[in-house]
């Protein structure tokens, strides 16, 4: 969890760049009920996240709420039951899709790797397109603090266009 509170730090010196920050989650019992819901377990690093900032966006960019939608996105069980039961190619059942990437595609957690230490890998979901079993989504990140350093911090930090800046 070390990784996540150093990425959350440099995350939060973007502030003037348009960084939106929610509030904590006010029920742990939500957590609870999505993962008996849906038969899976969360990243321990996302529940920490959500227990400080329930969802987050900085120019496309957004992490899902659980329980509420945030700056336009939708609530994390409302893009999880949407692209498992309602999409024309619906995600893999291991998939929790976390973040937007403001173009219609998901982060998503792979939730069949939860390592010990209670982070998993991240891949990328092109929604719209087929995957097989074999055609996987790529696997993108090991975690979610590599996730925030990379999209969230450096893509800013590069490309501040991107946040519609010059």
């Amino acid at each position: 969890m070390q990784d996540l509170a150093l990425a959350l730090e440099e995350l939060r010196k973007l502030s003037s760049s348009g960084l939106q920050l929610a509030l904590p989650l006010a029920d742990k019992a939500t957590i609870t009920a999505f993962e008996q819901q849906y038969q899976l377990t969360l990243p321990d690093d996302f529940k920490a996240l959500v227990t400080k900032h329930n969802g987050l966006a900085l120019g496309k960019t957004r992490l899902l709420a659980l329980g509420h939608s945030f700056a336009g996105g939708p609530a994390l069980e409302t893009a999880h039951y949407q692209q498992h039961f309602e999409a024309a190619f619906p995600m893999f059942s291991y998939l929790v899709p976390f973040a937007t990437d403001g173009e219609g595609h998901f982060y998503c957690f792979d939730t069949r790797y939860l390592r010990v230490d209670g982070t998993c890998p991240i891949v990328f979901w092109e929604t719209g397109r087929q995957y097989t079993e074999i055609d996987l989504p790529e696997t993108v990140y090991l975690g979610l603090a590599a996730w925030i350093e990379e999209v969230l911090i450096h893509w800013t930090l590069e490309q501040p266009n991107r946040l519609g800046q010059s």
